[in-house]
């Protein structure tokens, strides 16, 4: 008796230069990228079959739409040894990182920054700033706290079909494609609680070549942000139950006992920059301050400087209004940054925005905010924009994508219904279609 072969659910869509590969899933057409694993496991070897139980967790923490996730794997045994050659199925990232972004987009010598989307100075626009900002700090919520934000869009009771702006409209321009339904959509955001016994990460390396991006895969305006690069990742090791429980860590240091890292926490709140660098603790306010760095340099075209000593004259190039004592730096190394007053002549940029910036860049080697708390004040400014601003109107996210397919299933089931009407309106005598 012979077996039907069970069908793969992937594809192989295209090789790649570096010896990966593309992939395509069967049931939605999703592309996913194909790397090998580390290790070939054996089957009577413990401790590669340990590492793969490891690689299954660390699936499990990497599993949000915000993050570099790991989707699956594909094995297939080797002929001579009886090996198993394992391949991780990660997302494919296909519009590049956001460093590439910056990199395309910086002003040659000689230009200025003056492309805000908004018609004033600045640099990327602001719809792309927002995107970034709430995608990073979806992430971090997630790995900080192990919690997430749910999406859904609900008609908005204020709106009508004749509305001529708003969001969710059936062809994501405003009308509703002579489909019926119109009427503008209301965001519904809602949060998860955390996951039980949540171990808290710190990712350590928020950066620009750190953030991916995926084109559009519906009407929104961009495709998906996601956090990769967790080389040098931290899993603190133990449960964080209460917000007054501090999460430190070294920023390249491991395997620092934890009453060392309560010391050193201790001490820099004490001393502050008394402490020598290397000593210095690294917290969720690091990585919130990070995500603030890079949306600056999303805003002004150039990076943010060293925020602590320079390395190359010693001096502090970062300083803000409420600092008692301001020396300005005369080498030419950088130039100093006034984070309360750099945004200022950004006049393609909401005050909200700018605001968010702001307070972000206060956060260095702090830990009373979390990430739960930035996402909430930027989904505020970001509710803001989005209702008062003609780019905040035109622009489609998540949200618009969802109401755009439930109005498309509203529209499917009247039409369906339309059928079957038309159906039971028809007789049929012998051979003759009466109507």
């Amino acid at each position: 008796m012979t077996t039907t072969p069970v069908k793969s659910p992937y594809a192989l869509y295209k090789p790649l230069p570096n010896g990966d590969f593309l992939v395509r899933r069967t049931t939605d057409s999703e592309i996913l990228l194909a790397r090998p694993a580390p290790l070939t496991l054996r089957t009577n070897d413990d401790a590669t079959a340990a590492a793969a139980a490891a690689a299954r967790s660390a699936a499990n923490l990497l599993n949000h739409e915000n993050l570099v996730s790991i989707h699956d794997e594909l094995a297939h045994t080797l002929p001579f040894d009886g090996g198993v050659k394992r391949m991780l199925l990660w997302d494919w990232c296909d519009a590049g990182t956001l460093q590439g972004v910056l990199d395309e987009y910086e002003p040659t010598h000689g230009e200025t920054n003056n492309s805000s989307g908004g018609g004033g100075a600045g640099f990327l626009p602001e719809s792309f700033v927002w995107h970034v900002a709430l995608g990073l700090l979806r992430a971090l919520q997630w790995l900080h706290e192990g919690v997430r934000d749910t999406y859904d869009a609900v008609l908005d009771p204020s709106s009508s079909s004749s509305s001529t702006h708003g969001h969710g409209f059936l062809d994501g321009r405003g009308s509703d494609g002579g489909g019926g339904g119109g009427g503008r959509c209301k965001r519904v955001r809602g949060k998860t609680e955390a996951e039980v016994d949540w171990m808290p990460v710190l990712h350590r390396d928020v950066r620009a070549s750190n953030v991916f991006l995926q084109h559009p895969r519906g009407i929104e305006t961009y495709g998906a942000v996601k956090l990769g690069g967790f080389e040098r990742c931290w899993v603190s090791g133990s449960v964080s139950k209460t917000r007054e429980t501090p999460m430190v860590v070294m920023e390249s240091e491991d395997d620092v006992p934890l009453g060392m890292l309560r010391d050193r926490m201790g001490r820099w709140q004490r001393g502050g920059l008394c402490v020598p660098m290397s000593q210095r603790p690294y917290t969720q306010g690091s990585e919130l301050f990070a995500v603030g760095a890079l949306l600056y340099r999303m805003m002004c075209g150039r990076p943010l400087p060293t925020v602590e000593e320079c390395t190359n004259c010693g001096c502090f190039h970062i300083t803000s209004n409420d600092v008692a004592e301001y020396n300005p730096c005369h080498d030419d190394c950088v130039g100093d940054v006034n984070i309360d007053e750099v945004f200022k002549p950004l006049t393609g940029y909401t005050a909200e925005l700018k605001k968010l910036v702001m307070l972000l860049l206060r956060l260095n080697r702090r830990d009373e905010w979390r990430a739960s708390d930035a996402l909430n004040a930027a989904w505020r400014g970001f509710e803001n924009w989005a209702a008062n601003t003609d780019d905040g109107q035109l622009y489609r996210d998540i949200f618009d994508d969802i109401w755009f397919r439930k109005q498309n299933q509203v529209r499917l089931k009247k039409r369906r219904r339309e059928v079957e009407e038309e159906a039971d309106a028809m007789e049929i005598d012998g051979d003759v279609l009466v109507v």
